[in-house]
């Protein structure tokens, strides 16, 4: 997949305001994990919540290729009100 490809989905979603404004309070959640969970297919803490934390957590370690990312777990968690 070409990068423009992945820039132009990812450009036809994103966050609504709100759920962005939401994200970005919490510690360790910046703009950039927002791009990483839009990248990953997700747009909206609800779709996170339906997916599950886990399933959310391992599209984006899939996503951008490394299991590193999966300590934002604990962030992720707060944002969407389940336990880590």
């Amino acid at each position: 997949m070409s990068m423009h490809t992945c820039d132009a989905a990812t450009d036809a979603r994103r966050f609504d305001p709100h759920d962005r404004d939401l994200l970005l309070r919490l510690p360790q959640i910046g703009p950039t994990v927002i791009d990483r969970l839009t990248a990953a297919g997700f747009d909206s803490l609800d779709m996170m919540r339906q997916a599950g934390l886990d399933a959310v957590v391992g599209a984006v370690c899939r996503q951008v290729g490394t299991r590193a990312w999966a300590n934002r777990r604990r962030a992720l968690a707060r944002a969407l009100g389940v336990p880590s």
